[in-house]
């Protein structure tokens, strides 16, 4: 097989990533980023070729921004994280371990038994505030940066610009954007790491296991990097091409799939779907004497609006193009009840949660009753009393088929990266959004009954037995280089 020809599994865009890499490898752009990140020839290849993935158009993460704001932001990012990082501090005390979560409610439900398994001293990094005990914190990893690094890129950047808008403009691929992103987690990571060394760092932040992270640790003597799984994962470009030393994955499906993108990782372990596991002694205590009764006919599983939840344009089409076809079912069978399932948005989620609330407020009022959120199981415990589960891709769905519920994924964004369930009960493929066909699905799956756990959920969820936290700590303790 041609070094170019995609492995068995691998989408098409993975060997078009290694080829740019070894043709475009010894061009100044990626020269001068190679030199500033400290990557070797090998880690500046995956560096490419994430970068490469990164500025295709199929993703469904993009910032949208003119090339002109684009070079000014890259120009003048120096002088923009000397006014918004902190750059004078002395650096702590190395631990053994940091773990990087949100706050205390996510950090309760999610790592509060992970937490205390992990050996060696050890401190919480949080993204916001709150009350975690007493623990010993940092500040979060994007609030820092080292001065000698601002230095470094205010040297390099009046020929690293020109370079790569030379070569974005040879491409048609805006590596200017692209770099950008990844000097800035690269700027911010180094800063962390310097001023919060540790040997290893946990951290539930595996979306796209940015190469500049990676580097950024290993830079500042860190050993083992840990990325736990926190949400549905698939064959898009944006996902390609992550390094991390240890990954734990929800099931044995996600392995596959990580390796089939080029994930540079020593170990990819499945250990189950994190927020499922938390959410079992609830479950248990539900369905102790059954199943409880439906209350709701149809759960849609939020997924966000367009642009606050950094998606392309074509993301958000789909989604709506499935609400409009979920809000005709309900004209055409008024018996039906249609709720749509908020996310846990919290304190820093407000204006994203005004937009999806103004959405069904002008697009569809009256047609959907929205079910709160506040990041305490309420998703599952209506999950659980639901006769079907509606979404895109969300992880949910597949976390409802294991819960015993049905659920639906529907697929109109025309783009086969974004099909989530290779079980054709429970999968919509159609890039005309035909209306009839979403009404025979819908009305079908009602009417099924759903006797076992689809297989497909056992392989994307991994385990349901409550031991998640647990597993991810034997995991680690199994590593190459355990503390």
């Amino acid at each position: 097989m041609a070094d170019d020809a995609p492995g068995a599994g691998e989408p098409p865009f993975i060997a078009d990533a290694r080829a740019f890499a070894r043709r475009h490898r010894s061009h100044p752009a990626f020269v001068i980023l190679g030199w500033f990140v400290g990557a070797s020839p090998e880690e500046a290849d995956v560096l490419i070729q994430h970068l490469y993935c990164a500025g295709l158009p199929s993703n469904t993460i993009q910032i949208d921004e003119s090339p002109a704001r684009t070079v000014a932001g890259l120009a003048l990012l120096p002088l923009y994280y000397l006014a918004t990082k902190k750059w004078w501090w002395r650096p702590a005390a190395r631990t053994d371990c940091n773990v990087e979560t949100i706050d205390p409610a996510f950090f309760n439900r999610g790592f509060s038994r992970l937490y205390p398994l992990l050996r060696g001293s050890r401190r919480l990094t949080p993204r916001e505030g709150g009350d975690f005990g007493g623990e010993e914190k940092t500040l979060p990893c994007l609030s820092s940066v080292l001065l000698q690094d601002l230095l470094r890129l205010a040297v390099v950047l009046p020929a690293w610009i020109p370079a790569l808008a030379l070569l974005s403009w040879r491409t048609g691929l805006n590596f200017l954007r692209t770099c950008r992103q990844a000097v800035a987690v690269y700027l911010c990571y180094s800063g962390y790491f310097r001023r919060f060394p540790c040997r290893r760092f946990v951290t539930f932040d595996d979306m796209p296991n940015h190469p500049c992270r990676q580097l950024a640790f290993k830079r500042h003597g860190g050993e083992e990097q840990v990325s736990i799984q926190n949400g549905e994962r698939g064959l898009l470009p944006q996902c390609a091409f992550g390094m991390v030393d240890h990954y734990c994955v929800f099931g044995p499906a996600h392995v596959g799939m990580m390796r089939s993108i080029g994930t540079r990782a020593a170990v990819i372990e499945p250990v189950g779907a994190l927020w499922l596991n938390a959410w079992r002694d609830e479950y248990l205590r539900e369905t102790a004497e059954g199943m409880p009764p439906p209350r709701y006919d149809i759960i849609f599983i939020d997924q966000g609006a367009w642009p606050h939840n950094g998606v392309p344009k074509y993301f958000d089409d789909a989604l709506l193009e499935l609400l409009d076809n979920l809000a005709e079912f309900g004209r055409r069978h008024p018996t039906v009840g249609l709720f749509y399932q908020l996310r846990p948005y919290g304190t820093s989620g407000t204006e994203h949660r005004a937009a999806v609330l103004r959405r069904l407020q002008t697009r569809y009022q009256g047609v959907f009753t929205v079910l709160e959120n506040d990041g305490k199981g309420q998703s599952y415990g209506n999950i659980l009393r639901a006769k079907l589960v509606v979404t895109f891709e969300s992880s949910l769905g597949f976390e409802s088929l294991m819960m015993g519920k049905k659920a639906l994924f529907v697929n109109y964004s025309g783009n086969p990266g974004e099909t989530a369930c290779p079980d054709s009960r429970f999968q919509i493929e159609d890039e005309s959004a035909d209306y009839p066909s979403f009404e025979a699905k819908v009305s079908g799956l009602l009417a099924a009954e759903l006797r076992e756990v689809p297989q497909a959920a056992r392989d994307r969820c991994g385990f349901f037995d409550g031991r998640t936290q647990e597993r991810v700590a034997e995991s680690i303790a199994r590593a190459r280089a355990p503390l």
